[in-house]
């Protein structure tokens, strides 16, 4: 490994008289053939000397600290470091470590200006300005991460971190060709290394590419040494969106995750001894929800309605914000919650031992294996009870849940149970509570004035299975007239728009009745896109959510396809919830025909517009306080069940 000296080559360092720096390169040598006790040695004499230049001593202090780190003595190698820059403030090495110690321990508050400072100090240095972009990214700053990858990868084509980073980069921001070409040129350069397999293969699920995804992240997890668990996860999300899986497979990689990673990851859970939480059987109970997404994001639709409704005189709710990105939705959640902890700069272990200190009865994950999930928190079972919610369409896979909400809709009694890991909770009315972000005015649907019927989807990309296109195929095929309107983040990009198009066209999509729209930024702007279509189609085996919901609100009917499990049965949920069961479908040729029927009907298209509407505010969606006592009966009997305690009937279960 290269010293801080090696990496900077900076000339403002000076050196120390012949015979001592001759030992100071010794001790880079014993470093470098790890005999860390035999280097430590001679920089602690080193840095002892008074004698020398201060600029010299800046040196062996920052390889000293290196060195330190590098043995797992992080604090000790940060107090190191200060006495280097104490000695020469102008070092922009010994200030970029500074800044990398403060963001390995997640205190990139504090992180952020040392290396803002350090570029400025020791400018177009690529390991400073990587880190420096790293902690960017930690704040959301995605535009400015992306800006300075760039610059590094002109000083230095092969910096694999940022290649790294620069195609995380990307995919965030919508752009997924860019990010597998340079996730592929991190492959070139790495074939051996797990991260560029994850790269493209992320890549490619937002390019709606899954099977080669999936090999991808395949070839990823064979070769990672450490244990990626974001590798994983993603991994085993991305098995929902394919049409070739069975749930069967789907469930058993889950399992595996569980019981053969996250276990094992986590290690003996006695080590954390018994829980202390007062057993009353009556009590106010302390909720916990644990989330990355109290933030603007499409959970917040869906967890703000049940927060809000809450009886706190029977709850204590506690909320764990999971993510270093925080916004103005993140302060609406503060008030929201009897208490908010801001965790994303924390490791999994302190805010396991943060809700082990909050005595939480009863923690509600609403990430599951989505991005920046904390499921290495669940694993380490924090409180005595644990749930899955809302963020995630099936099992987390780990023993250590004890249940999953859901409605009898999305997962019929009997039907699903064998493919979770959890005991599964169907709520009586429905498991959703949907909260639009705004209500622009509903207008008619464009058929009136065009004379021609548009379908459309706003879904993700990914969800547009091949299966989901030979169904729109067929649909438009029904309905000669017809056109289709399909809208994506990933549509910034052209040549992810073309490459769409040309799979359309084969599954026998005419082009000419083909529109293609890019991503609209603003969820008004967002919702009045639905100006632009009359029929929503949904796809298949993922359905859509918060699409769905949106389209009802904005008085578009949506057609759905009824599958096996819950990843293929929310829209069955949420179009039975709101009194439109006629449009869903139990196969593709019925699909097809309630598409067409629809279609041929202006008159109940114009009544639908806003019809839709009144029916959701009438509806379980809109039943906010409904909902919230729903959950607060769950959790009594859950919290009965575990102490023992039995039910009036004699029968101590948490089903309600």
């Amino acid at each position: 490994m290269l010293s801080i000296a090696q990496k900077m080559r900076d000339p403002r360092w000076f050196s120390g008289p012949p015979a001592i720096e001759a030992e100071f390169n010794r001790a880079t040598e014993l470093r470098a053939a790890r005999d860390f006790a035999g280097a430590e040695a001679i920089y602690r004499r080193l840095v002892a000397l008074t004698s020398i230049p201060d600029g010299a001593r800046a040196r062996y202090f920052c390889d000293l600290a290196q060195l330190l780190d590098d043995t797992k003595r992080s604090e000790e190698a940060e107090e190191i470091i200060t006495k280097a820059i104490k000695l020469d403030p102008g070092h922009g090495g010994a200030l970029a470590f500074l800044g990398m110690l403060q963001a390995k321990t997640n205190r990139i508050d504090l992180a952020l200006p040392n290396l803002e400072k350090a570029d400025k100090l020791a400018p177009n240095v690529p390991w400073i300005m990587d880190l420096l972009a790293a902690v960017l990214a930690m704040f959301g700053r995605l535009r400015e991460m992306i800006d300075l990858c760039e610059r590094i990868l002109k000083i230095d084509p092969n910096f694999a971190g940022t290649l790294g980073r620069l195609s995380s980069g990307y995919y965030l921001e919508g752009y997924p060709v860019r990010a597998y070409e340079v996730g592929k040129h991190l492959v070139d350069l790495t074939p051996d290394d797990a991260e560029g397999y994850g790269k493209i293969a992320a890549a490619l699920v937002m390019q709606g590419r899954i099977d080669m995804a999936l090999e991808a992240f395949g070839a990823s997890v064979a070769r990672d040494a450490v244990g990626n668990q974001s590798t994983r996860c993603n991994y085993v999300f991305t098995m929902h969106y394919s049409d070739q899986l069975t749930p069967e497979t789907i469930f058993q990689a889950h399992k595996s995750f569980g019981q053969d990673f996250a276990m094992a990851k986590v290690g003996d859970l006695s080590r954390y001894g018994p829980y202390l939480n007062d057993p009353d059987p009556d009590r106010r109970l302390r909720i916990g929800y644990l989330s990355p997404d109290f933030r603007v994001h499409s959970v917040s639709a869906f967890i703000e309605p049940i927060l809000t409704y809450h009886n706190r005189n029977v709850v204590e709710v506690f909320t764990y914000h999971v993510s270093t990105r925080v916004d103005g939705m993140t302060t609406r959640f503060q008030t929201l919650a009897d208490t908010m902890r801001l965790c994303g700069a924390k490791s999994d272990e302190e805010i396991a031992e943060q809700i082990r200190a909050d005595r939480i009865d009863i923690l509600v994950d609403l990430a599951g294996h989505t991005g920046e999930n904390r499921l290495l928190v669940m694993a380490r079972k924090p409180a005595p009870i644990q749930v899955t919610y809302l963020g995630y369409p099936g099992t987390t896979g780990l023993p250590t849940v004890d249940y999953r909400f859901t409605d009898n809709w999305c997962d019929p009694e009997g039907q699903t149970d064998q493919w979770h890991t959890e005991e599964l909770i169907r709520l009586p009315t429905g498991f959703l509570a949907f909260q639009p972000s705004s209500a622009p005015a509903l207008t008619p649907p464009p058929s009136v004035a065009n004379g021609y019927v548009t379908f459309g989807c706003f879904n993700n990309l990914p969800k547009v299975t091949p299966t989901t296109m030979r169904l729109w195929a067929a649909v438009l095929k029904a309905v000669p007239t017809a056109r289709l309107v399909v809208k994506n983040r990933s549509f910034l990009e052209e040549a992810t728009r073309n490459a769409v198009r040309a799979t359309l066209i084969e599954t026998g999509v005419d082009p000419d009745r083909l529109d293609l729209l890019e991503w609209i930024d603003g969820r008004r702007d967002h919702l009045v896109a639905y100006h632009q279509i009359d029929i929503a189609l949904d796809t298949y085996p993922y359905t859509g959510t918060t699409t769905t919901c949106e389209a009802m609100w904005m008085g578009v009917p949506v057609v759905t396809l009824a599958g096996e499990w819950h990843t293929s049965r929310v829209g069955v949920s949420l179009l039975s919830q709101v009194g439109t069961p006629e449009y869903i479908a139990s196969d593709a040729d019925e699909y097809v025909r309630i598409a067409a029927d629809l279609a041929s009907d202006v008159d109940r298209l114009t009544h639908l517009r806003t019809a839709l509407r009144v029916m959701m505010l009438g509806s379980p969606l809109f039943d906010y306080a409904g909902l919230a006592r729903n959950f607060e009966a769950a959790y009594r009997a859950m919290w009965h069940h575990w102490l023992g305690v039995e039910e009036p009937d004699g029968d101590p279960s948490p089903d309600v």
